[in-house]
């Protein structure tokens, strides 16, 4: 697929069948979204995003004139983790494809925390709490961050 007004439908289709999005077809939907400098320019969060170093890679492309200032890694125990997303109540969310997914994270998202630690833009952030608690520990990150 290619980044054109269609890349988000193409998306949720993958989606819908629960399945993952290409790295090529979230790159479209990031890179799509980004066109317009009001989106870039007065500062943004992604969520899940970047989850592999590709698209790592890909977003500095796109970003090539508004480097990432801060990345949180949020610091949660493997049985916390899936805790919570049992929890949620999703029909997806069982004992096994939750732990599947948790593989793919070691495997394809965690190098990202070391990619992102060299280049002096990472912060961890202890994520067990109450969501109050952690709300307002990835605020005082970004904070602290923006006051440096």
């Amino acid at each position: 697929a290619t980044a054109g007004v269609g890349a988000g439908l193409d998306a949720k289709a993958f989606m819908d069948r629960g399945e993952l999005v290409p790295d090529e077809l979230v790159i479209a939907v990031v890179h799509e979204r980004f066109q317009n400098p009001g989106e870039v320019e007065p500062g943004f969060v992604l969520d899940g995003f970047p989850r592999t170093k590709q698209q790592a890679l890909e977003l500095d492309r796109i970003l090539v004139d508004h480097p990432i200032d801060i990345v949180i890694d949020l610091d949660v125990p493997t049985d916390v983790v899936v805790g919570r997303m049992r929890s949620r109540g999703r029909e997806d969310d069982t004992e096994e494809s939750i732990r599947r997914r948790l593989e793919l994270y070691d495997t394809e998202t965690k190098p990202l925390v070391d990619f992102y630690r060299e280049r002096s833009v990472l912060v961890t952030v202890n994520g067990l709490g109450t969501e109050d608690d952690v709300q307002a520990e990835l605020l005082r990150a970004v904070a602290t961050r923006f006051s440096a």
